[in-house]
């Protein structure tokens, strides 16, 4: 891994950074005599450049650089970041992807890459250095733990624990089904008024952003009915995304995320420490898969849990109208996810 020249850095005084080139990213650290904790950060699904970048349709709540922010944070306190470029980014040529490239492998790969970069560096101190994921970044976090060996530093925020298969259906069929029911829309006869559902715009945010109400006429359904649909088009997506691939990312990738194993199932060989950040707002990775981790981990792994009151997906709250964000990360997050970093 080879370094261009330094810059300065983030706007923050007392900070030089260096472009990395191996892996396209930035290594940024505090001007602070001795070695300091550093924190590789790792990106949620769709937030692929190295700011963290959601754009404004997808976060509700105007553009969003979850990376920048996390980086600002971290560095005032004294902690080094790192941050890259995924393949993504860098493996897209003229609106096309590099065969063989885009990958989750290759996801980790890169995370693995950058870790032993700071693990080498004179100025970062190797025993406390963290993996830093939020969402899909957790898995990534645990992956390259794995390869890597030794006692780890795991920050894992809003993480995903169980296998693609259970959590895409989750997201596609169980949410849905949930949401139903915890909103009081299925009568006493089981019957869903669509018309209803139709209307409340506000609370499906982030839930059931394409309910196609045509799709089951003007009248009342069956939940089972519903439900029965819901799976139908789940399992439809897979088989498609697995071999097509769609807008989103070539099927290789699908593919290869499709075959992780869960990550409660990842823990067995690491040790060291595991923090697991999660609002009680999140209906992407809710609670229970962070709790659900925290007992599947060995005894090798400290693990402590904090549910962040309020806060949805990304770490952020609701806006003004009530709709579920995807960014930016709460101040109050900030400042948990740093105290992480910063922990004995």
């Amino acid at each position: 891994m080879s370094d261009a020249f330094p810059t300065e850095g983030h706007g923050i005084p007392g900070v030089t950074t260096l472009e990395l080139t191996e892996v396209a990213g930035c290594f940024a650290r505090p001007d602070i005599a001795g070695r300091v904790p550093a924190v590789l950060l790792l990106h949620p699904s769709g937030a692929w450049d190295r700011r963290g970048s959601v754009s404004d349709d997808v976060s509700n709540n105007g553009e969003v650089f979850l990376f920048d922010d996390l980086a600002a944070a971290l560095l005032r306190a004294g902690v080094a970041v790192l941050r890259f470029d995924t393949r993504f980014v860098t493996a897209r040529r003229e609106d096309r992807w590099e065969p063989g490239r885009v990958t989750f492998p290759g996801l980790v790969e890169d995370a693995v890459a950058l870790l032993r970069y700071l693990q080498a560096h004179p100025g970062v101190d190797p025993d406390r250095i963290s993996l830093l994921g939020i969402s899909l970044g957790t898995q990534v976090a645990v992956s390259a733990a794995g390869v890597t060996g030794g006692s780890s530093r795991l920050i894992l925020a809003a993480p995903l624990t169980v296998s693609f298969n259970e959590q895409q259906h989750w997201l596609q069929v169980g949410r849905r089904v949930e949401w139903l029911l915890a909103a009081g829309l299925v009568g006493p006869d089981g019957e869903v008024d669509l018309q209803q559902v139709a209307e409340l715009a506000t609370e499906r945010s982030g839930w059931w952003d394409e309910f196609d109400q045509a799709a089951f006429g003007e009248g009342p359904v069956s939940l089972e009915r519903l439900a029965g649909s819901l799976q139908r088009d789940y399992a439809q997506w897979v088989q498609s995304v697995c071999r097509d691939g769609d807008d989103f990312a070539p099927a290789e990738y699908w593919r290869s995320w499709r075959a992780q194993p869960a990550v409660q199932h990842m823990l067995s060989g690491l040790r060291g420490r595991v923090w697991l950040h999660v609002g009680d707002d999140d209906r992407t990775t809710p609670p229970r898969q962070s709790w659900l981790l925290a007992d599947s981990a060995p005894e090798s792994l400290r693990v402590e849990v904090a549910v962040h009151p309020g806060l949805s997906h990304l770490m952020s709250h609701r806006d003004g109208a009530g709709r579920l964000t995807y960014g930016p990360i709460a101040a109050s997050a900030l400042a948990a996810l740093t105290a992480s970093a910063l922990a004995d």
